[in-house]
């Protein structure tokens, strides 16, 4: 009798130590992350990125949404911002409900593991009080990275100023199949400190971002945010930064430049001096 009452309470605490394990993995890594109006459904709390960008899913209720669309953001270990994206929504976000959402975060590399996928509501009052946060804590595999390069004119190996000719410099990024998005946006980000004393320099303006690129039967078309103006010689430099830095991979044998969608159509003309 001794004997079974201990077995049985043997047994008794196994099962309670084995359900309490179970409820502390779930809280670690959790198969959905819900607030009283927000629900991720991926990336989970936990998640080891290795791949760029980022694909975001999740729903959220319709308080959340202003032209059915809110932000996300990736920050790194001290808080500086890797990544932004706009979350989207196809359906109706006029609504108490939750709707599905959705997007794409194209981020920098890291310098350490630990990483914050922060949503941010759109709150278009600018009130404080309205603001609403939630943050998934989330991992990089540092390992899995790309080298890619990004094309600039320089002064040393360029003394003349041909404005016509691009030297290439090598960056690490995260690992990728977009290769092509995340060379331009290495070129975009300019030229790095040790490069500018190599002789290195940029003609493209700081703050122009990529709205899409995509290529096509051997054509990348690349659609940016804005476009500096400038005189015959800027206007060649940037022209061949930009398609140097494309026409580096094979699958690339033309560039067509747009400015949020205008140049695509004939007779339309940018990067004019």
């Amino acid at each position: 009798m001794r004997k079974s009452i201990i077995l049985t309470l043997a047994f008794v605490s196994f099962m309670a130590v084995l359900v309490a394990g179970i409820q502390f993995l779930r809280q670690d890594v959790p198969d959905d992350i819900e607030v009283s109006d927000i629900i991720i459904d991926s990336p989970i709390a936990g998640y080891i990125i290795s791949e760029a960008p980022l694909t975001i899913r999740g729903k959220a209720r319709g308080s959340w949404f202003f032209e059915a669309q809110f932000s996300a953001e990736l920050t790194d270990d001290k808080g500086a911002v890797l990544g932004q994206s706009i979350l989207t929504t196809k359906g109706d976000w006029m609504t108490n409900d939750f709707v599905p959402f959705e997007g794409k975060l194209y981020f920098q590399l890291p310098d350490a593991q630990n990483m914050t996928l922060v949503f941010k509501n759109a709150n278009m009052s600018g009130l404080p009080e309205h603001d609403k946060r939630f943050a998934v804590p989330l991992k990089f595999d540092l390992e899995r990275t790309a080298t890619v390069k990004a094309f600039f004119p320089n002064n040393k190996f360029d003394p003349d100023i041909s404005c016509i000719k691009a030297y290439p410099v090598e960056r690490t990024v995260p690992y990728t199949k977009e290769v092509g998005r995340y060379a331009i946006m290495e070129l975009l980000k300019g030229v790095l400190p040790d490069e500018k004393i190599d002789g290195y320099y940029t003609a493209v303006d700081e703050g122009v971002r990529v709205n899409e690129l995509r290529i096509e039967n051997g054509t990348a078309f690349v659609d940016f945010t804005s476009i500096p103006d400038g005189g015959s010689c800027r206007v060649g430099e940037i022209s061949v930064q930009i398609n140097e830095t494309l026409k580096q991979f094979p699958s690339v044998k033309r560039v067509v430049i747009t400015l949020n969608g205008y140049g695509a159509k004939p007779g339309e003309m940018i990067l004019q001096p």
